[in-house]
């Protein structure tokens, strides 16, 4: 069977197109990529907030079931827990404190045996220490403070500030978005890395 000869009529893909193609699908696919990254980021990050209220709302509730000592303490009551080498330690956040961070750290009691904590003291400085250790396994390098508020109107318990910072490695698309969650003027942030400080406040009458 003879072939009809080949026309000028007759069109197809040249190379030039299939490269052209190519190119624009490339791009799309980068698009698709980047913003992918984006929102695994952000999903790791709402994690990570996410951990940070579900431990602050443990140490409520381990405020709530120790009133004698929450419920009266000082209006200056000011107070930082770190871990320092592996140990939980209470710190007092200035000299304008009652040396109540002193006066915890100093207990040094272990409420699993019977009668060991006799006093309010000695359970909240427990339950502080126990819960810090928990928090380190779930949120590394986090640095907590917990501060009497003091409003206008002093109520009949006191109000306490539980402060939560954290410091975590950020995408670069996120430290480009305008008025970003992660834009932050802290002093130990560094944009070479990445790193930003973010923080997660809860206020608790006990």
């Amino acid at each position: 069977m003879q072939q009809p000869p080949l026309t000028t009529m007759q069109r197809g893909f040249t190379l030039i197109e299939v490269l052209i193609a190519l190119v624009i699908s490339a791009i799309g696919l980068l698009g698709i990529a980047g913003m992918q990254m984006f929102s695994i980021n952000n999903t790791s990050a709402s994690n990570v907030r996410a951990v940070a209220a579900i431990e602050a709302a443990n140490l409520v509730s381990r405020m709530k079931g120790n009133p004698d000592y929450w419920q009266s303490v000082s209006d200056n009551f000011a107070i930082r827990v770190v871990t320092a080498g592996g140990d939980v330690q209470i710190e007092d956040i200035d000299a304008t404190t009652n040396n109540a961070g002193e006066t915890l750290n100093a207990q040094n009691a272990d409420c699993t045996v019977d009668g060991a904590c006799d006093t309010a003291a000695k359970v909240a400085a427990y339950d502080l220490m126990r819960w810090k250790a928990r928090l380190d396994t779930r949120l590394p390098n986090a640095e907590v403070s917990i501060t009497r508020i003091k409003p206008n109107e002093s109520p009949r318990f006191p109000i306490l500030s539980i402060d939560i910072s954290w410091q975590e490695k950020v995408s670069a698309q996120n430290l480009r978005m305008k008025g970003s969650y992660y834009s932050s003027k802290n002093s130990n942030d560094t944009l070479a890395n990445n790193i930003r400080t973010l923080s997660y406040r809860m206020a608790v009458q006990p």
